[in-house]
């Protein structure tokens, strides 16, 4: 795979991550109150949303992130910490 693709990937892996982290917290704290979250429908509309989101983000912001020069490992963690910084910033301007 070449380091565009892994950088992008990376990019990709943590804007999605960052998009999601909210419900995962959400199903954390369920847990810790022992409350059972039921399936809703809504739920892969929102779902769906998140995923055209996180395509979308990332394809504004990878233009921005420079491709390092190193093994692919590290190219990986560092768009995905550039993907998941850039989209929790763009959350707090939004929110």
């Amino acid at each position: 795979m070449d380091t565009v693709t892994i950088a992008y990937i990376g990019v990709f892996v943590g804007v999605l991550l960052r998009t999601l982290l909210p419900y995962i917290r959400k199903l954390k704290d369920a847990e810790k109150k022992n409350e059972q979250l039921t399936f809703d429908l809504k739920y892969v509309g929102t779902a769906i949303f998140a995923l055209i989101v996180s395509f979308v983000v990332s394809a504004l912001i990878f233009p921005t992130f420079p491709i390092p020069d190193t093994y692919n490992v590290y190219i990986f963690l560092q768009s995905f910490t550039f993907g998941y910084a850039s989209n929790d910033l763009i959350n707090e301007i939004i929110a």
